[in-house]
This record gives C-alpha cells, structure tokens and sequence, in this order.
C-alpha cells in the first residue's frame, strides 16, 4: 500500500522503481526504529541502498539477492541520473 502511494519511487533518492520490482528494490522504514509503530507520520519508502544508509540497518543490504538487487538500482539511479 505505501510502495504504491510512493508511486514506486524512494522519498529520499527519488529513484523510480519499476512496479513489477518494487517488492524488491523498496522497503518501508520506521522513522523512529520501532517496526510496531506503523502511523503514516513514522513511514517512508526507502530503496534498498538508502534503507542500508540508515542508522543501524547495515544488515538490510547483506544477504547476495539484497546486494544484486542494489546493484539493479545503482543501474537505475545511474539511468535517471541520481549519484
């Protein structure tokens, strides 16, 4: 629902992600850390690269499908000419 209102698109790099990849390449972040805390005012879509960014969750970008999947959006940042 949110990755949808977000038109697949991060609210930080604004990096536009395909619909069909954005279960992927999107995740929903708790600004205050705490994942229980689900109002709409706590919530931001982040691709992958800037969701690892954030304080505490290096482990988002960890695992071989995580990092391949960072390497596609580098691709489409670099594309859309985000740096």
């Amino acid at each position: 629902m949110y990755k949808a209102a977000a038109d697949s698109t991060c609210q930080h790099c604004k990096v536009l992600v395909p619909d069909d990849r954005a279960s992927e390449l999107l995740n929903l972040h708790h600004e205050d850390g705490d994942p229980s805390n689900n109002h709409h005012y706590n919530l931001r879509v982040l691709c992958l690269i800037c969701h690892a960014a954030e304080p505490y969750h290096g482990q988002v970008g960890r695992t071989k499908s995580a990092q391949a999947n960072m390497r596609e959006l580098e691709s489409l940042r670099k594309e859309q000419g985000i740096f």
